[in-house]
């Protein structure tokens, strides 16, 4: 049944309205399949091209509460899709997506930012994480590596009282012992941006050509090593596939899909 998909269709009447219901819960059931599937990333033009609407437009007509599933079902990882409009009001937009998923960041606040967020997101939809991003800024310092470092049992007390978060005690030690191995990293390598580019075949960044969302992988030989080396090291949340959301993220692994707009645009 609609219900099902997590549609809401206005009762159709006649032939033509029965065929684009139909149609609608097709796409829908087609969406659902891509997002419960294993792939790390929903790239914004596969999503475009699986529901058959035109986000920037506004144009979602039947499909307009289709994408509530992208906040709830969404697979690990899938950080490259911020979507959701209802009746052609934008409640979010598609701002990380555009401006922020896939450019190299070589500011090694930055990149603790990112690593605190997606080791945060461990388990959880990418979404979920994103909306908290404010209170994660609050509670950890305006992600300040070395003040986060210095944090107590009672700091960890404290934000387990603070709904800015997710308020899961494990996740909020790991952020504390990985800022120290952050730090020890940077002191190490010079920056944590080198430390990354380490991984990387002549240490450069990778661009790739995916044309279709079943190419994007949820790891890489990169990924492999870096996250290895990082457990190694005493890094916590942070397996292979977090480790390859955290480098498209990024900017370190390019997984635009090919006629994605990103492409069309300076990075």
């Amino acid at each position: 049944p609609p219900v099902a998909f997590g549609l809401a269709l206005h009762p159709a009447k006649g032939s033509a309205n029965r065929a684009t219901r139909t149609q609608a819960i097709a796409r829908a059931a087609m969406l659902r399949r891509f997002l419960l599937s294993p792939l790390g990333r929903i790239d914004r033009m596969a999503l475009l091209q699986c529901v058959g609407a035109q986000i920037d437009a506004g144009g979602f007509e039947h499909e307009r509460a289709v994408v509530p599933l992208l906040f709830s079902n969404t697979p690990r990882g899938a950080g490259g899709v911020l979507v959701e409009r209802f009746n052609g009001h934008v409640v979010g937009v598609l701002k990380y997506h555009d401006q922020e998923w896939g450019k190299l960041v070589t500011d090694d606040k930055t990149l603790f930012e990112f690593l605190v967020l997606e080791s945060a997101q461990a388990g959880l939809s990418w979404i979920t994480i994103l909306r908290k991003r404010e209170g994660y800024r609050k509670a950890f310092y305006n992600f300040d590596a070395e003040l986060v470092a210095q944090m107590t049992d009672e700091d960890i007390e404290r934000l387990m009282q603070f709904e800015g978060i997710v308020k899961n005690r494990l996740k909020i030690k790991s952020t504390i012992t990985n800022a120290k191995l952050f730090l020890a990293v940077q002191k190490e390598f010079g920056s944590f941006y080198n430390y990354t580019l380490s991984f990387f075949p002549d240490k450069k960044p990778i661009i790739n050509t995916f044309r279709s969302l079943s190419e994007i992988p949820v790891s890489s030989p990169e990924s492999d090593a870096m996250s290895k080396d990082m457990k190694k090291r005493g890094f916590k949340f942070f397996g292979t596939t977090i480790c390859y959301a955290h480098l498209q993220a990024s900017g370190f692994i390019n997984d635009h899909l090919t006629d994605c707009i990103c492409r069309k645009v300076p990075q």
